[in-house]
Protein backbone atom coordinates (compact mmCIF):
# COMPACT_ATOMS: atom_id res chain seq x y z
CA UNK A 1 0.00 0.00 0.00
CA UNK A 2 1.05 3.40 -0.86
CA UNK A 3 2.06 6.27 1.48
CA UNK A 4 2.08 9.82 1.54
CA UNK A 5 5.03 11.17 3.37
CA UNK A 6 6.00 14.81 3.64
CA UNK A 7 9.70 14.30 2.67
CA UNK A 8 11.45 11.06 1.45
CA UNK A 9 15.45 11.31 2.29
CA UNK A 10 18.25 9.17 0.23
CA UNK A 11 20.56 8.70 2.60
CA UNK A 12 21.00 7.69 6.50
CA UNK A 13 24.36 8.98 7.48
CA UNK A 14 24.91 11.65 9.77
CA UNK A 15 23.08 13.89 7.32
CA UNK A 16 20.31 12.04 6.68
CA UNK A 17 19.81 10.76 10.00
CA UNK A 18 19.77 13.88 11.82
CA UNK A 19 17.69 15.17 8.90
CA UNK A 20 15.21 13.05 9.69
CA UNK A 21 15.65 13.25 13.07
CA UNK A 22 14.85 17.23 13.17
CA UNK A 23 12.22 16.65 10.93
CA UNK A 24 10.40 14.44 13.33
CA UNK A 25 10.45 16.53 16.30
CA UNK A 26 8.52 19.35 14.44
CA UNK A 27 6.28 16.70 13.08
CA UNK A 28 7.15 16.32 9.52
CA UNK A 29 6.67 12.42 8.38
CA UNK A 30 9.38 10.71 6.23
CA UNK A 31 10.68 8.22 4.71
CA UNK A 32 14.14 7.38 4.70
CA UNK A 33 16.26 5.62 2.41
CA UNK A 34 19.65 3.61 3.33
CA UNK A 35 21.02 0.39 3.06
CA UNK A 36 23.55 0.11 6.21
CA UNK A 37 27.21 0.30 5.58
CA UNK A 38 29.49 0.51 9.10
CA UNK A 39 32.42 0.96 6.48
CA UNK A 40 30.80 4.35 4.84
CA UNK A 41 32.73 7.70 5.88
CA UNK A 42 30.00 8.36 8.87
CA UNK A 43 30.65 5.12 10.52
CA UNK A 44 34.09 5.11 9.98
CA UNK A 45 34.60 9.03 10.81
CA UNK A 46 35.85 9.47 14.23
CA UNK A 47 33.43 11.96 15.26
CA UNK A 48 35.77 14.75 16.37
CA UNK A 49 34.69 18.69 16.90
CA UNK A 50 37.66 20.42 17.04
CA UNK A 51 37.53 24.38 17.66
CA UNK A 52 40.52 25.19 15.83
CA UNK A 53 41.72 23.70 12.67
CA UNK A 54 44.96 23.20 9.98
CA UNK A 55 48.13 24.59 10.09
CA UNK A 56 46.77 28.49 10.39
CA UNK A 57 45.00 27.71 13.36
CA UNK A 58 41.77 29.06 12.17
CA UNK A 59 39.02 28.76 14.06
CA UNK A 60 36.19 26.43 12.81
CA UNK A 61 33.23 27.95 10.46
CA UNK A 62 30.42 29.92 12.39
CA UNK A 63 31.85 27.55 15.47
CA UNK A 64 30.46 29.71 18.18
CA UNK A 65 26.55 29.53 16.99
CA UNK A 66 27.82 25.63 16.02
CA UNK A 67 28.28 25.07 19.75
CA UNK A 68 25.21 27.20 21.67
CA UNK A 69 22.97 24.31 19.14
CA UNK A 70 25.48 20.93 18.96
CA UNK A 71 25.58 20.54 22.53
CA UNK A 72 22.16 20.66 23.56
CA UNK A 73 20.99 18.88 20.97
CA UNK A 74 23.07 15.94 21.07
CA UNK A 75 22.58 16.34 24.78
CA UNK A 76 18.85 16.31 24.76
CA UNK A 77 18.93 12.55 22.56
CA UNK A 78 21.27 11.16 25.13
CA UNK A 79 18.81 11.82 27.58
CA UNK A 80 16.17 10.77 25.31
CA UNK A 81 17.69 7.38 24.20
CA UNK A 82 19.36 6.93 27.51
CA UNK A 83 22.65 6.28 26.08
CA UNK A 84 26.04 8.02 26.37
CA UNK A 85 27.60 9.25 22.92
CA UNK A 86 28.72 13.04 23.49
CA UNK A 87 31.65 14.14 25.16
CA UNK A 88 33.77 16.65 26.13
CA UNK A 89 37.01 16.27 25.18
CA UNK A 90 40.94 17.83 25.35
CA UNK A 91 42.48 17.47 22.30
CA UNK A 92 46.72 17.81 22.72
CA UNK A 93 48.56 18.96 19.92
CA UNK A 94 51.91 18.88 19.26
CA UNK A 95 53.48 21.97 18.00
CA UNK A 96 57.24 21.53 17.69
CA UNK A 97 57.80 24.11 15.23
CA UNK A 98 59.00 27.89 16.27
CA UNK A 99 56.82 29.86 14.04
CA UNK A 100 53.80 28.01 14.75
CA UNK A 101 54.00 28.77 17.99
CA UNK A 102 54.77 32.34 17.81
CA UNK A 103 51.46 32.55 15.39
CA UNK A 104 49.48 30.80 18.01
CA UNK A 105 50.73 32.63 21.01
CA UNK A 106 49.54 35.86 18.90
CA UNK A 107 45.78 34.66 18.47
CA UNK A 108 45.90 33.79 21.68
CA UNK A 109 45.94 37.27 22.80
CA UNK A 110 42.43 37.35 21.36
CA UNK A 111 40.22 36.26 24.65
CA UNK A 112 37.38 34.92 22.17
CA UNK A 113 40.12 32.66 20.52
CA UNK A 114 41.89 31.47 23.90
CA UNK A 115 38.35 30.24 25.64
CA UNK A 116 38.77 27.47 22.78
CA UNK A 117 43.03 26.87 23.66
CA UNK A 118 45.96 26.67 25.82
CA UNK A 119 49.02 26.11 26.41
CA UNK A 120 50.17 22.52 28.07
CA UNK A 121 51.22 22.99 31.39
CA UNK A 122 54.37 20.95 32.48
CA UNK A 123 52.79 18.15 34.29
CA UNK A 124 50.82 17.71 31.56
CA UNK A 125 53.70 17.28 29.15
CA UNK A 126 55.75 15.14 31.23
CA UNK A 127 52.64 12.77 31.58
CA UNK A 128 52.39 12.54 28.05
CA UNK A 129 55.82 11.78 27.70
CA UNK A 130 55.86 8.70 30.29
CA UNK A 131 52.93 7.15 27.49
CA UNK A 132 54.03 7.83 24.16
CA UNK A 133 56.63 9.55 22.23
CA UNK A 134 54.80 13.23 22.28
CA UNK A 135 56.89 16.29 21.01
CA UNK A 136 56.68 19.37 22.97
CA UNK A 137 55.87 22.63 23.31
CA UNK A 138 52.12 21.34 23.13
CA UNK A 139 48.91 23.18 23.42
CA UNK A 140 45.55 21.65 25.07
CA UNK A 141 42.22 22.69 22.59
CA UNK A 142 39.22 21.90 23.73
CA UNK A 143 36.81 19.81 21.81
CA UNK A 144 34.19 17.58 21.94
CA UNK A 145 33.43 13.78 20.30
CA UNK A 146 30.33 12.20 19.34
CA UNK A 147 30.46 8.54 18.74
CA UNK A 148 29.12 8.26 15.37
CA UNK A 149 28.88 4.67 15.43
CA UNK A 150 26.17 4.64 18.94
CA UNK A 151 24.41 7.86 17.66
CA UNK A 152 23.47 6.64 14.06
CA UNK A 153 22.21 3.15 15.52
CA UNK A 154 19.87 4.76 17.97
CA UNK A 155 18.98 7.00 15.63
CA UNK A 156 18.05 4.23 13.11
CA UNK A 157 16.20 2.85 15.84
CA UNK A 158 13.92 5.94 16.60
CA UNK A 159 13.31 6.30 13.10
CA UNK A 160 12.14 2.99 12.08
CA UNK A 161 9.33 3.47 15.18
CA UNK A 162 8.26 6.69 14.64
CA UNK A 163 8.62 7.32 11.09
CA UNK A 164 10.18 5.04 8.01
CA UNK A 165 13.37 3.22 7.70
CA UNK A 166 13.95 1.03 4.19
CA UNK A 167 17.56 -0.61 4.56
CA UNK A 168 17.45 -0.82 0.83
CA UNK A 169 20.07 1.63 -1.60
CA UNK A 170 18.10 3.66 -4.30
CA UNK A 171 19.64 4.29 -8.17
CA UNK A 172 19.25 7.68 -8.22
CA UNK A 173 18.98 7.91 -11.92
CA UNK A 174 16.31 5.47 -11.45
CA UNK A 175 13.84 8.04 -9.83
CA UNK A 176 11.41 9.31 -11.42
CA UNK A 177 8.59 12.27 -10.63
CA UNK A 178 4.90 11.65 -11.86
CA UNK A 179 1.98 14.67 -10.70
CA UNK A 180 4.73 16.66 -9.33
CA UNK A 181 5.31 13.68 -6.45
CA UNK A 182 8.57 11.41 -6.15
CA UNK A 183 7.76 7.79 -5.71
CA UNK A 184 10.34 5.33 -4.41
CA UNK A 185 9.28 1.78 -3.92
CA UNK A 186 5.85 2.45 -1.62
CA UNK A 187 6.59 5.69 -0.67
CA UNK A 188 6.04 8.93 -2.41
CA UNK A 189 6.39 12.57 -1.40
CA UNK A 190 6.29 16.38 -3.12
CA UNK A 191 10.02 16.47 -1.83
CA UNK A 192 12.88 14.18 -2.98
CA UNK A 193 16.14 14.89 -0.75
CA UNK A 194 19.28 13.64 -1.38
CA UNK A 195 21.81 13.40 1.71
CA UNK A 196 23.47 10.44 0.75
CA UNK A 197 26.91 12.13 0.30
CA UNK A 198 29.32 11.16 -2.52
CA UNK A 199 27.11 9.51 -3.59
CA UNK A 200 25.08 12.24 -5.20
CA UNK A 201 28.22 11.86 -7.59
CA UNK A 202 26.64 8.99 -8.60
CA UNK A 203 23.72 11.06 -10.84
CA UNK A 204 23.35 13.67 -13.08
CA UNK A 205 21.13 16.19 -10.57
CA UNK A 206 23.65 17.36 -9.17
CA UNK A 207 26.92 15.98 -10.39
CA UNK A 208 27.54 19.82 -10.87
CA UNK A 209 27.34 21.07 -7.38
CA UNK A 210 30.83 21.48 -6.50
CA UNK A 211 31.32 17.83 -5.33
CA UNK A 212 34.61 17.21 -4.61
CA UNK A 213 34.59 14.08 -2.43
CA UNK A 214 38.31 12.75 -1.15
CA UNK A 215 39.35 8.98 0.54
CA UNK A 216 39.82 9.04 4.19
CA UNK A 217 41.90 6.51 5.68
CA UNK A 218 42.04 5.41 9.30
CA UNK A 219 43.37 2.05 11.02
CA UNK A 220 41.70 0.41 14.04
CA UNK A 221 44.67 -0.87 16.38
CA UNK A 222 45.02 -2.40 19.58
CA UNK A 223 48.07 -1.36 21.98
CA UNK A 224 49.86 -1.81 25.47
CA UNK A 225 50.30 1.82 26.11
CA UNK A 226 49.53 3.23 29.12
CA UNK A 227 45.59 3.91 28.70
CA UNK A 228 45.01 7.21 26.86
CA UNK A 229 41.49 9.16 27.80
CA UNK A 230 42.41 12.29 25.66
CA UNK A 231 42.73 12.50 22.37
CA UNK A 232 46.42 13.18 20.70
CA UNK A 233 47.24 15.12 17.31
CA UNK A 234 50.27 14.53 16.20
CA UNK A 235 51.05 14.93 12.50
CA UNK A 236 48.06 12.03 13.04
CA UNK A 237 44.84 11.45 15.77
CA UNK A 238 45.42 8.85 18.39
CA UNK A 239 41.63 8.37 19.49
CA UNK A 240 41.05 5.98 22.48
CA UNK A 241 37.85 4.04 22.03
CA UNK A 242 38.26 1.14 24.36
CA UNK A 243 40.20 -0.46 26.28
CA UNK A 244 43.55 -0.75 24.15
CA UNK A 245 41.90 0.23 21.29
CA UNK A 246 42.27 3.33 19.36
CA UNK A 247 40.89 5.43 16.23
CA UNK A 248 44.76 6.38 13.98
CA UNK A 249 43.74 8.65 10.95
CA UNK A 250 43.21 10.16 8.74
CA UNK A 251 45.32 9.46 5.30
CA UNK A 252 43.13 12.10 2.52
CA UNK A 253 43.53 11.80 -1.17
CA UNK A 254 41.68 13.96 -3.48
CA UNK A 255 40.22 12.55 -6.65
CA UNK A 256 40.77 9.32 -6.11
CA UNK A 257 39.91 6.45 -8.66
CA UNK A 258 38.83 3.88 -5.86
CA UNK A 259 36.92 3.58 -2.77
CA UNK A 260 39.40 1.04 -1.53
CA UNK A 261 42.41 1.27 1.03
CA UNK A 262 45.55 1.90 -0.09
CA UNK A 263 48.66 0.72 0.73
CA UNK A 264 50.16 4.53 0.47
CA UNK A 265 47.88 5.44 3.14
CA UNK A 266 48.51 2.49 5.29
CA UNK A 267 52.24 3.09 5.55
CA UNK A 268 51.87 7.42 5.92
CA UNK A 269 49.67 6.34 9.01
CA UNK A 270 52.06 3.28 10.05
CA UNK A 271 55.08 5.71 9.25
CA UNK A 272 52.90 8.54 11.91
CA UNK A 273 52.06 5.68 14.57
CA UNK A 274 55.66 4.06 14.93
CA UNK A 275 56.76 7.61 15.45
CA UNK A 276 54.42 8.62 18.40
CA UNK A 277 54.08 4.84 20.14
CA UNK A 278 57.11 3.12 18.65
CA UNK A 279 55.59 -1.08 17.37
CA UNK A 280 53.93 -1.71 20.77
CA UNK A 281 50.72 -1.96 18.51
CA UNK A 282 48.59 -4.47 15.80
CA UNK A 283 46.52 -3.34 13.53
CA UNK A 284 42.74 -4.71 13.73
CA UNK A 285 41.49 -3.13 10.73
CA UNK A 286 42.60 -0.39 7.33
CA UNK A 287 39.33 1.66 6.66
CA UNK A 288 38.17 3.66 3.82
CA UNK A 289 35.68 5.80 2.94
CA UNK A 290 34.62 8.48 0.29
CA UNK A 291 34.07 12.36 2.15
CA UNK A 292 31.54 14.41 0.62
CA UNK A 293 33.96 17.68 0.60
CA UNK A 294 33.03 20.41 -1.24
CA UNK A 295 35.15 22.66 -3.24
CA UNK A 296 34.89 25.73 -1.52
CA UNK A 297 34.32 23.94 1.90
CA UNK A 298 30.60 24.47 2.23
CA UNK A 299 27.75 22.40 2.67
CA UNK A 300 25.10 22.27 -0.48
CA UNK A 301 21.91 22.95 0.46
CA UNK A 302 18.63 23.66 -1.60
CA UNK A 303 16.25 22.78 -4.27
CA UNK A 304 17.45 22.15 -7.69
CA UNK A 305 17.03 24.83 -10.13
CA UNK A 306 15.11 22.95 -13.04
CA UNK A 307 13.54 19.87 -10.94
CA UNK A 308 11.09 21.40 -8.38
CA UNK A 309 10.74 18.87 -5.06
CA UNK A 310 14.27 17.58 -5.79
CA UNK A 311 16.50 19.06 -2.33
CA UNK A 312 20.54 18.64 -1.94
CA UNK A 313 21.60 18.36 2.03
CA UNK A 314 24.97 17.37 0.95
CA UNK A 315 28.53 18.43 1.57
CA UNK A 316 29.43 18.75 5.20
CA UNK A 317 33.10 16.99 4.71
CA UNK A 318 34.81 15.79 8.18
CA UNK A 319 33.20 18.36 9.87
CA UNK A 320 29.81 17.15 10.09
CA UNK A 321 29.32 16.26 13.66
CA UNK A 322 29.18 20.32 14.26
CA UNK A 323 27.93 21.34 10.87
CA UNK A 324 24.61 18.74 10.29
CA UNK A 325 22.23 19.56 13.43
CA UNK A 326 22.85 23.47 12.95
CA UNK A 327 21.88 23.30 9.70
CA UNK A 328 19.50 20.77 9.40
CA UNK A 329 17.45 22.83 11.08
CA UNK A 330 18.01 25.77 8.87
CA UNK A 331 16.60 23.46 5.85
CA UNK A 332 13.61 22.85 7.93
CA UNK A 333 13.04 26.20 8.44
CA UNK A 334 13.85 27.31 4.55
CA UNK A 335 11.44 24.09 3.62
CA UNK A 336 8.62 24.19 5.78
CA UNK A 337 8.63 28.26 6.88
CA UNK A 338 9.67 29.73 3.64
CA UNK A 339 12.97 31.39 5.27
CA UNK A 340 15.89 32.03 2.73
CA UNK A 341 19.24 29.83 2.89
CA UNK A 342 22.33 31.13 3.87
CA UNK A 343 24.02 32.58 0.86
CA UNK A 344 27.20 30.55 1.72
CA UNK A 345 25.43 26.95 1.55
CA UNK A 346 22.56 27.30 -1.21
CA UNK A 347 23.39 25.06 -3.76
CA UNK A 348 22.57 27.75 -6.35
CA UNK A 349 25.64 29.32 -5.73
CA UNK A 350 27.14 26.31 -8.18
CA UNK A 351 24.00 26.47 -10.74
CA UNK A 352 24.72 29.89 -11.16
CA UNK A 353 28.85 29.68 -12.17
CA UNK A 354 28.12 27.25 -15.19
Amino acid sequence: MSREVDAIIIGGGLAGANLALSFLNKGISCAVFDKEDLESASYVASGIINPITGRRFVKTWLYDQLKEYFIPYYSTWEDRWQVSFFNEVNIFRSIPDNKLVNDLDAKLADPDYAMYCRPMEASEGEFLRQKINFQLPGYVFFGYQVNTSIFLENARDYITENAFWINDKISLDSVNSTNGKYKIKDFYSKRLILACGAQALDSSWFNWAGLNPNRGEVLKITSNIPQLSDLIKQKIFLVPESQNQYWVGSYSTWAPSTEKASEEGKNYLIRHLKNLIGLDYRIDNHLAAFRPAITDRRPVIGEHPQKNGLYAFNGFGSKGTSLIPYFADHFYNYLFDGKPLAEEVDVARYWSSN
